[in-house]
């Protein structure tokens, strides 16, 4: 029987590490793409309106992130990035994010984003129109849950695939009042 030398093993053992290395790699990638703000949003939409301007109704022009239409009807989505800890609340004027590197406050979005909600239902008819501010990074909500604000993974389990024979008829019955928020809409440029 002939002795197998250390340096296959060696070269086995090394082989077995970048394969390992690769794999967790290439599922770090998958998952990074997969949970991105682009990829979340086509998941629970059947369709979207992104960086759009609509009429407000006191002739001039609302800016929409996103307005995309879901199994349960129009949600208009404000996207924040943000790591850190989220003191906020619905009465508060300003919003504070304290991470490791800084602190730094911004106006209560949640006005707006009503305001935002206000002019599509407008356009929308009877199609229910909800809106949500949606936190993207690492964030916590210190001080409890703020109705109207959500990370982006707490987005998708409450809005769901956009797909299946269920959401599809339900996004059909919306159709065509939908159309009519698209019309609307006008690309915006800066």
């Amino acid at each position: 029987m002939k002795e197998i030398s250390p340096t296959i093993y060696f070269a086995a053992a090394t082989a077995l590490v970048t394969l390992g290395l690769l794999a967790w790699l290439v599922v770090r990638v998958w998952r990074r793409h997969r949970a991105s703000p682009s990829q979340v949003i086509k998941r629970i939409s059947a369709d979207q309106l992104v960086d759009v301007l609509i009429p407000d109704g006191l002739d001039g022009e609302i800016h929409l992130d996103h307005a995309l239409l879901t199994p349960t009807g129009i949600l208009v989505v404000d996207l924040l990035n943000a790591d850190g800890a989220v003191f906020g609340g619905e009465q508060m004027d300003d919003w504070t994010v304290l991470s490791q590197q800084r602190r730094y406050t911004f106006r209560n979005p949640l006005g707006p984003m009503l305001a935002r909600v206000h002019a599509v239902g407008r356009l929308a008819g009877q199609i229910p129109v909800t809106g949500r501010v949606v936190f993207v990074g690492e964030v916590e909500f210190r001080g409890g849950a703020i109705p109207g604000a959500v990370t982006l993974s707490e987005l998708e389990q409450e809005f769901g695939p956009a797909d299946g024979d269920q959401a599809r008829q339900a996004t059909d019955a919306f159709h065509k009042l939908w159309e009519r928020v698209s019309k609307a809409a006008q690309r915006y440029t800066a």
